[in-house]
């Protein structure tokens, strides 16, 4: 009980916080977060920074970016995403709106920043992608668009970085 009281103490004392731990952030941009509230809902937000943090934690993962030694962090935007089929809020808003025959063109636009352990910066990204034909969006998931692109972003956002940190530094000896 006593160790509890001690790390509890510690904890407040210092400021501990699971954030600190965190490699990277994702956030939505200013009108994407209108978007999110007005039309699709916070519920989506959850699930799409989950799955983009996914995305790239397992991006950097397979580039050896995780490993303690690099210490990389990223900060990634979410600027805009749109859904393949409507959304729980959008159905629940428009009655009568079918949300597995209502099929839309679906994407996003994200961009990201990672720096090294000084806060240097490493890489800079920004992807978009928009599906071009109905078919895909006929099959696939509600994000299904938005997934393929968060995909993409990952991994030219991991290749960036992880080229950031191989490159041999320059040697500017120009007189």
């Amino acid at each position: 009980m006593r160790k509890f009281l001690i790390l509890s103490a510690a904890v407040i004392t210092f400021g501990w916080s699971s954030a600190a731990a965190e490699p990277g952030q994702v956030t939505p941009s200013e009108a994407f977060q209108e978007k999110l509230t007005e039309e699709y809902g916070q519920r989506e937000w959850d699930r799409l920074s989950a799955k983009l943090q996914s995305r790239i934690d397992i991006a950097f993962e397979d580039r050896g970016l995780s490993d303690v030694h690099y210490d990389v962090h990223y900060k990634v935007v979410i600027v805009d995403a749109t859904p393949n089929h409507p959304t729980w809020k959008q159905a629940s808003d428009t009655p009568g709106l079918d949300m597995f025959r209502s099929v839309s063109l679906g994407g996003a636009v994200i961009e990201g920043t990672s720096f090294d352990a000084n806060g240097n910066e490493l890489a800079k990204e920004r992807y978009s992608r928009k599906d071009h034909d109905l078919q895909f969006a006929r099959t696939g998931s509600t994000w299904s668009g938005a997934t393929r692109a968060m995909t993409s972003f990952s991994k030219k956002f991991a290749d960036a970085t992880s080229q950031a940190i191989n490159q041999p530094p320059s040697n500017d000896t120009a007189s």
